[in-house]
């Protein structure tokens, strides 16, 4: 009851904080439909950055975008998509190729610039479906909204409710389990009435069927909702929470492929990213729509499900101990 409580408090709370309300109601659905569209337009074309203060370059290959610049791009135009290689001119026509996509790309425009051997670059092109693509982009804004919605916590601390609310006999453990299940309830209800609508009035087919994106989905909430909670938990101060949970946010998004995908890059950069939980869910939701049994990513379910246990339960600890410390 006490639980019931408190979700039913924190709807009315929330009802104040307009910016959440249109991020869930109207933000999210446009980006559905956005990257719906995105992914039908998508080129099976390779957008190549040229550095060289030669500008009358004349490259004729239709699988090839390219831009000739006088100055390297940065590197966060290559994670945002921006270009798919860099190909630097070191003179006498040696080019020096960057990619941060696939080791196929980055040696097919070697062979391609370096010794004018012609290459199918169609294959090389790392390709998603709608339904991978959708996931992509609503991670991003998902893990935002989770710890927008986890403010009420640290909230309730600075106003001493949170206190009060333990005074009153309930426990540590069912206060933030009631305010992770509010959390779930507004991340996961509102993102998927629209993918169904879209699926069923409009009849548009995300790539996945209703069944498997709402599993995909959930594991993502319920992701998004545990690592809130650790972070709400380690940092007091709600205005430093929002700043360190939104450079991490974004670094987790660019860097598990939500925006672009990566693959087989190199050995370092797979590790590093491979440890990102979320990663693994656009590895599978990618496998499922090229017609991968779900048996074949059991190592990145128990994987994820570890992550998300163990953030759940140290968001738990943390808390209980600051409140035995007297500092919550």
């Amino acid at each position: 009851m006490n639980i019931l409580k408190i979700f039913i408090n924190n709807c009315y709370r929330i009802i104040e904080k307009k910016s959440i309300l249109i991020l869930s109601f109207i933000i999210i659905p446009i980006m559905i439909i956005a990257s719906i569209i995105v992914s039908d337009n998508s080129e099976a074309v390779e957008h190549i950055a040229l550095v060289s203060r030669d500008f009358n370059y004349s490259i004729n290959n239709d699988q090839l975008d390219i831009h000739v610049l006088a100055e390297q791009p940065k590197l966060y135009e290559l994670i945002l998509g921006d270009y798919d290689a860099v190909v630097i001119d070191d003179g006498n026509r040696q080019f020096n190729i960057q990619t941060i996509q696939s080791k196929e790309l980055k040696s097919n425009l070697n062979e391609y610039f370096n010794h004018n051997v012609k290459v199918d670059f169609s294959k090389d092109k790392v390709k998603r479906g709608i339904g991978t693509n959708t996931l992509g982009y609503l991670v991003i804004v998902i893990l935002f909204e989770s710890i927008l919605l986890m403010s009420l916590y640290p909230e309730d601390r600075e106003c001493g409710s949170f206190r009060r609310i333990l005074i009153s006999n309930v426990k540590t453990k069912n206060y933030l389990f009631a305010q992770c299940l509010f959390n779930f309830v507004l991340l996961f209800v509102p993102t998927f009435l629209t993918v169904v609508i879209i699926n069923k009035i409009f009849n548009i087919y995300l790539g996945l069927n209703l069944t498997v994106f709402s599993l995909l989905f959930i594991g993502i909430c319920i992701f998004s909702v545990a690592l809130s909670l650790v972070l709400t938990s380690l940092i007091k101060n709600l205005n430093t929470c929002m700043s360190i949970s939104g450079g991490m946010y974004a670094f987790l998004g660019l860097f598990s492929g939500c925006i672009v995908p990566f693959n087989n890059t190199s050995k370092i950069f797979d590790i590093v990213t491979d440890i990102i939980p979320i990663k693994g869910f656009l590895i599978i939701s990618q496998g499922l729509e090229n017609g991968i049994s779900i048996s074949m990513y059991v190592e990145q379910i128990i994987y994820i499900t570890i992550c998300t246990v163990v953030l759940y339960v140290a968001g738990i600890i943390i808390t209980q101990k600051k409140v035995n410390l007297g500092l919550y």
